[in-house]
């Protein structure tokens, strides 16, 4: 399960993936289904044992200071998410700190999806971010701004967007 911390209605999506799966393609997956750019840094992070993962090139780890940081490229999630109901955080975009909330629901042992068929996506309910909006309070201008169907801002929003229909709660089943 994982849910964008700090807006309502809930942006969530629940996912069944590989316990092999490594942290990196975990946060490209997520910048998929939340609509992320992908060119901002990102990390995640677990409170049960303290510890960040990022990528270890580049300045992906400087953002982290000095603290001890985990390569997510070769963290499987089996080594970070291990009991039903633990939390991790995944923050993209250092400036505006886009948060998901990562929650193991269940561990499954026996499956109908084939592995090579993993990640699926099995429901989720909202749009998204608009990368660059401003974070959470940026989307929040949008969404209303979307609802009221009027204005300046609403006019430079769908100026921005390239639309002027923006449903920021749709709901998806796969």
């Amino acid at each position: 399960h994982a849910a964008l911390d700090g807006y309502k209605p809930k942006i969530l999506c629940r996912v069944l993936v590989s316990p092999t799966m490594k942290l990196s393609c975990l946060a490209y997956m997520l910048m998929t289904l939340y609509e992320m750019e992908g060119s901002h840094l990102f990390n995640f992070y677990s409170h049960d044992n303290d510890e960040y993962y990022a990528l270890k090139n580049g300045d992906f780890a400087v953002e982290l200071d000095d603290k001890d940081i985990k390569n997510a490229t070769s963290t499987p999630l089996k080594k970070v998410l291990l009991y039903k109901g633990q939390k991790i955080i995944f923050t993209y975009d250092f400036g505006y700190s886009w948060e998901i909330i990562i929650a193991l629901e269940e561990i499954i042992t026996d499956s109908d999806i084939p592995v090579k068929k993993l990640p699926c996506v099995l429901k989720g309910k909202g749009y998204g971010i608009n990368e660059d909006c401003g974070g959470i309070p940026g989307l929040e201008r949008i969404a209303q701004a979307f609802t009221k169907k009027e204005g300046k801002e609403y006019e430079q929003f769908c100026e921005w967007l390239g639309t002027n229909e923006l449903d920021l709660m749709c709901i998806f089943l796969l």
